[in-house]
């Protein structure tokens, strides 16, 4: 299950351990998420991110999106996802 922050991270910036989990092992691993969690994630990017459109339609191909209780999206939300999606990484998703 991919949670909402991995799904913005994964859309704005260069991330190559999960650009290579979702785009290049797709096939290795049943890759789920919500369609809360997208919507939280694409509700984040700002108009300055780099988004990457192609990865979206990516995303969309293989990953099963399941749903879930949609909830309205908050800036203190965009904010929390933001710094968890942009924060330094220690190697591990």
């Amino acid at each position: 299950m991919i949670p909402p922050e991995h799904v913005l991270r994964f859309f704005i910036s260069e991330d190559e351990q999960l650009d290579d989990l979702i785009i290049l092992h797709h096939d290795k691993f049943e890759m789920c998420t919500t369609d809360k969690a997208l919507y939280e994630a694409m509700g984040s990017i700002k108009e300055y991110d780099q988004f990457n459109k192609p990865k979206l339609a990516k995303f969309l191909e293989v990953v099963k999106i399941l749903p879930e209780e949609k909830k309205i999206l908050t800036h203190e939300r965009v904010e929390q996802l933001r710094k968890l999606a942009l924060k330094k990484r220690n190697g591990k998703i």
